[in-house]
């Protein structure tokens, strides 16, 4: 087999040698790693595949690993190289000791390729090695060194990485060691010799991102001067450098680079910022509005409401808007007169936002608009220190042609006790008469938090069953107390939905009058949610008597009945409940049973 599979390795198509490579998986690792190592080197990277796959899985022993490790040095073919780079990081730690002896190699192509796999087998015991090799002659290697101490964000090696810096003259490995840097976390010392590459224009992007990930607020004026520099990468680099030291500094300290920031040329910063917005990263846009927020440079306002569209980004560009205090809400204000719907609607809820009481002038003229997107929105936008004037507006848009208002309009006056705003309270009465249902429907939440019970009680007969439901609700949401003959007549109501609103109103007001009307509706209902219903309130009402009309019920009671008298019984736990609830094993009812069981279970 394996002499028939180095011939087809030679002269067969692709498909016959990864099928012939295969065939190698039932033959002990020794007899087929040459052949192995022959097909790693294959044009096809399928055969390759096929043979790393075989050769990892064969659990190698040490003379093998050794011979793969070998090919590493390999100049000639460069997919038998990586072939075998892949198996060695799939083989893992097992690797690690002759990997740390190949890492001080003569050859730094072979050094060089030994950290790469160091860092993909991933482990904290090689961070000393990776340390040792930022002084290596090779500057490819040297760089790769500090790459991998960026990658796993060791900042136990920030000190290291910081003298190699100073060391190596290289630019190549400056970028790549000040890049991770830029990756670290740990607060550290910068010497003078590397603040001084900020003249160096390749450095100066990665320098700002390693200032802002390990320096503090004491670099702040070298971060701002960044500010205003040409090339677009850097400028960036700036302001989120600038901004994260600022985010995880003292308030005392905050308060100075908040300082050092209004002595620069605040209109030319700002320019150079919003050019920078959307290019970039999420967290490098944050950067930009929180700076500008803290300039106060109304002009950027625009800028900002338009940040605050993106639901991203709303939290810190609203945070800069109120920043902006009175200077920036008139920018607004002046805005709003010649902006379009969108812009129009984001003021309006900037306003809401900021509490802005000088722009409920705005808010009131949004009431009004043609536009039902800003009236919904200007509704939104109100707080809940509103005057009379304003109760009045929104009242009115309780009669909004469009749905979504009237239904916001609803939801806001809810917050509020309207007795005492007379145009409002005229609206909310002449819905009660409104030859809507949906109108009359609304007015049933308001008139019973006014406690209206002369107009709810109209509306618990009227000619549509929603009314009267959305009436009865509201009795029983509000407590409000009406006649209880009113609730009792409902119990026969044609309508289920009416039937179950009355009786769980009678539970909600305490009635214990309709203990006898409740039972008859257990015991004649059609209906099994307003049986139910009935029990529960009937439970509520008379609890010394819901015991024995739960066994009465249960006995004869199956689905939904059955399971609404149990988790009864489950709470009233009582000793006599257990015998009730035993009792129901014996039935038919699957859904029942399970619920007994369960219940008895516990």
């Amino acid at each position: 087999m394996k002499s028939e599979t180095a011939e087809l390795l030679r002269i067969g198509d692709e498909e016959s040698r990864r099928c012939a490579v295969r065939k190698l998986e039932a033959l002990p690792l020794r007899e087929t790693r040459d052949i192995l190592f022959f097909a790693m080197g294959d044009d096809s990277w399928r055969v390759r595949k096929e043979a790393v796959d075989i050769f990892v899985a064969s659990s190698p022993d040490d003379d093998s690993v050794g011979m793969l490790l070998e090919l590493l040095r390999n100049e000639d073919n460069a997919g038998l190289r990586n072939s075998a780079a892949e198996a060695v990081c799939r083989i893992g730690s097992k690797t690690a000791p002759r990997l740390f002896i190949m890492a001080s190699d003569p050859d730094p192509d072979v050094r060089k390729i030994v950290l790469d796999c160091l860092v993909k087998i991933g482990s904290s015991e090689f961070i000393p090695c990776f340390r040792e090799r930022l002084y290596d002659s090779d500057i490819n290697v040297a760089s790769a060194a500090a790459e991998h101490l960026g990658a796993i964000s060791d900042d136990s090696s920030v000190p290291d990485i910081v003298q190699a810096i100073i060391r190596n003259p290289s630019v190549h490995f400056r970028f790549t060691a000040l890049s991770a840097l830029g990756r670290m976390s740990s607060r550290a010392e910068i010497p003078a010799e590397i603040i001084s590459l900020c003249d160096s224009e390749i450095l100066k992007k990665a320098l700002y991102e390693c200032l802002g990930s390990i320096s503090d607020a004491s670099f702040s004026k070298i971060l701002l001067e960044g500010f205003l520099l040409p090339e677009k990468s850097s400028r960036r680099a700036a302001a989120s450098g600038w901004y994260r030291i600022f985010m995880r500094s003292s308030v005392s300290s905050r308060k100075r680079m908040e300082n050092e920031l209004l002595t620069t040329d605040i209109p030319r910063v700002a320019e150079a910022l919003v050019e920078l917005y959307g290019n970039g990263s999420v967290s490098d846009d944050e950067a930009i509005i929180a700076i500008l927020g803290l300039t106060g440079y109304s002009p950027a306002i625009p800028f900002l409401l338009d940040a605050f569209a993106d639901e991203r980004l709303c939290g810190v560009a609203l945070s800069s808007l109120k920043r902006s205090g009175q200077k920036g809400m008139l920018k607004l204000e002046v805005m709003y007169d010649g902006a379009d719907e969108n812009t129009k609607c984001l003021i309006c809820m900037v306003f809401g936002a900021c509490g802005y009481q000088k722009g409920e002038r705005i808010l009131l003229e949004a009431l009004k608009d043609p536009s039902p997107v800003l009236r919904k929105t200007a509704l939104g936008a109100l707080g809940e220190t509103v005057n009379r004037e304003m109760l009045a507006e929104v009242a009115q848009l309780l009669n909004d042609p469009d749905r979504d208002v009237s239904s916001a309009s609803l939801l806001f006056l809810q917050r509020f006790d309207l007795s005492s705003c007379e145009p409002a309270r005229s609206v909310v009465f002449e819905a009660a008469s409104s030859p809507y249902p949906e109108k009359r429907s609304d007015s049933a939440i308001l008139l019973a938090i006014m406690e209206d019970a002369e107009r709810l009680s109209l509306l618990a007969k009227d000619e549509y069953p929603l009314v009267r439901e959305a009436a009865f609700a509201a009795i029983g949401k509000r407590k409000v107390p009406v006649d209880p003959l009113l609730i009792h007549m409902a119990f026969l109501d044609e309508e289920p939905d009416v039937r179950i609103a009355a009786i769980e109103a009678a539970a909600s007001l305490g009635d214990f009058t309709a203990s006898p009307a409740l039972r008859k509706i257990i015991a004649e209902d059609e209906d099994a949610w307003v049986k139910s219903a009935a029990i529960r309130t009937f439970s509520a009402v008379a609890p010394e008597y819901a015991l024995q009309l739960l066994k009465e019920t249960a006995e004869s009671a199956g689905g939904l009945l059955l399971v609404t008298c149990l988790e009864l019984l489950d709470s009233i736990a009582a000793p006599e409940s257990t015998a009730i609830i035993e009792s129901v094993l014996q039935g038919c009812d699957p859904d029942g049973i399970s619920l007994a069981v369960e219940i008895l279970g516990r």
